[in-house]
């Protein structure tokens, strides 16, 4: 019986519910919503999540990416721009050349533009510090 799962002010909820489906329906009716604590927390998670600079990038960014996903979920969608900046302002200070480099010659800023040219960047030069024509070639 799942009534004797439940707390007592839950129970005291649905107790007139007798199938585990209406119970379910009604707890997420009740509980279901996410508020401004989630949100907050989904936000401040993709805040906090570093795009390393002796590892690949690419796990970072899908990371990234799956918090801006589900911040779109709870209806506090970041706009693509603003996703392009945080990308960019993220990317860590190896890659500061890829950085100054889209900021003034990319037409228009994408994440997808940051991610893989933070991508190329680290698999063409790895950890080492390449030349500005090279980041060049490779930001653009």
């Amino acid at each position: 019986n799942l009534h004797l799962c439940l707390a007592p002010n839950i129970l005291a909820k649905v107790l007139s519910k007798t199938t585990a489906s209406s119970i379910g329906s009604s707890l997420k009716e009740e509980y279901g919503a996410p508020g401004i604590a989630t949100t907050y927390t989904e936000f401040k998670a993709m805040l906090d999540m570093p795009i390393p600079s002796h590892e690949h990038p690419a796990p970072a960014f899908s990371k990234i990416n799956a918090h801006f996903m589900q911040l779109a979920e709870v209806d506090f969608e970041i706009s693509p721009k603003v996703q392009a900046m945080i990308l960019l302002a993220k990317l860590p200070s190896s890659m500061d050349t890829i950085t100054h480099l889209i900021s003034q010659e990319a037409r228009i800023l994408t994440s997808t533009l940051i991610e893989k040219s933070a991508t190329l960047a680290w698999e063409q030069c790895g950890t080492t510090t390449a030349s500005p024509r090279r980041l060049r070639s490779l930001a653009l």
